[in-house]
């Protein structure tokens, strides 16, 4: 078997979706030739990490324009990809929500992100649970290389459900994430160090990139 070759993408995520697309294709586009077999895209990626835009971007998960979007995108490079995160719409409610897709462009796996973050800092208040609904349901998704476990951003904070993933026979543990600009700094590595060493697997982390 080859060995596995992962990318990371980071975008700038603006107030237009069709652009934040673009950008996200492009993006593809320049890392081609290093022939990656896994690609991680960051959390909300086409949509700005705000309350108020969440309802706006959102779609239904198998018809929506970013759905589509990014199956045409793995199937075109030939790659499983871990889809960062979307808004989605299911009947009256709404998921920050990651699909991963096989190298034919397949959905293979729905992840709900299940700690919803709720936070009031000094310099920070926000609190995703006044839009969103939290998932309940963990994802592996089986590939040629082994099992890969799904959590977005907040969740891994809490440390069992890369515990559970581990036990379960994960080797890699893929991360959609937007850390804010006042715990960011101080806790990405600590967090992803720590979980790593603690389940002895990989892990994966994109975030956007910050605006100048």
């Amino acid at each position: 078997m080859d060995s596995l070759k992962v990318a990371i993408i980071q975008i700038q995520t603006g107030p237009n979706k069709k652009s934040n697309l673009l950008k996200t294709a492009e993006l593809f586009a320049s890392i081609k030739n290093h022939q990656a077999n896994l690609i991680l895209l960051p959390e909300m990626f086409q949509c700005p990490y705000s309350l108020e835009s969440f309802p706006t971007f959102a779609e239904d998960i198998l018809t929506g324009e970013t759905s589509l979007f990014l199956s045409n995108l793995a199937h075109e490079h030939r790659v499983f990809l871990v889809g960062g995160s979307i808004p989605e719409k299911k009947g009256n409610h709404y998921y920050n929500t990651s699909i991963v897709y096989n190298p034919s462009g397949e959905i293979v796996g729905v992840y709900r992100k299940i700690h919803l973050f709720d936070v009031d800092f000094k310099n920070l208040h926000f609190q995703e649970s006044a839009v969103l609904d939290p998932g309940n349901t963990p994802l592996l998704i089986d590939t040629p290389w082994g099992k890969i476990g799904i959590l977005i951003c907040y969740d891994l904070r809490f440390p069992e459900l890369i515990r559970l993933y581990a036990l379960r026979g994960a080797f890699m543990v893929a991360v959609p994430a937007a850390f804010n600009p006042v715990t960011g700094p101080l806790h990405w590595e600590v967090l992803f160090r720590a979980r790593a060493i603690d389940n002895q697997v990989f892990l994966l982390g994109a975030s956007p990139a910050p605006h100048p």
